[in-house]
């Protein structure tokens, strides 16, 4: 049998210890699990977010803000889609004046990052995948796995990069205008 690591304690303040329990997962995480997922998650980041000023910190700011925004529910723009029909598919947007008809979320969300790829939009947000919506979610990243470790329920995959489109049309749309924001580009919603 291998030997077990050895184990250290450690105390925090009870404000730390909250938000460590903010992150977990309930009957799951042990304090070590989240500590280790943070912790990776910063050497995922460090040669960004420690250097002075390059030009990557500033993307990797908005990226953590529109992350924030997303997990409370707040988006930049609230589209409102309450005069659909409650079986009705299909959707259609305009992205910086060129028009996309596509016959569902899953659909849509395929277009899109075929065009943001295609057309070097991608260059503005891949330093700073994958984006999260919540602490067990991701709405972009370079592989198709959530951060609790879940493969994407529905993955749209193209060029090396992945989206989620597991999500209701209000919810995807708000989270689709968020990520084409931080690329620098706008969304308007047609139907």
């Amino acid at each position: 049998m291998g030997e077990r690591p050895v184990s250290k304690v450690i105390r925090v303040a009870d404000p730390v210890f909250q938000r460590l329990q903010a992150l977990a997962e309930p009957l799951v995480d042990t304090p070590s699990d989240v500590i280790e997922r943070l912790l990776s998650f910063y050497d995922q980041f460090k040669t960004t977010d420690t250097a002075p000023a390059t030009a990557d910190r500033p993307a990797r700011q908005a990226i953590n803000a529109a992350e924030t925004s997303i997990s409370r529910g707040a988006t930049d723009m609230d589209i409102d889609v309450s005069q659909r029909a409650p079986r009705q598919r299909g959707v259609t947007i305009e992205l910086n004046g060129q028009r996309f008809d596509a016959e569902s979320l899953t659909d849509l969300y395929g277009q899109v990052l075929k065009y943001i790829c295609d057309q070097g939009y991608i260059d503005q947000i891949k330093h700073g995948l994958p984006i999260r919506t919540s602490s067990k979610r991701y709405i972009i990243a370079c592989s198709p796995v959530h951060p609790n470790g879940k493969k994407f329920v529905i993955p749209i995959g193209y060029n090396g990069y992945f989206m989620e489109a597991h999500k209701d049309y209000k919810n995807g749309l708000n989270h689709l205008s968020t990520i084409l924001k931080l690329c620098g580009l706008s969304l308007k919603y047609i139907e």
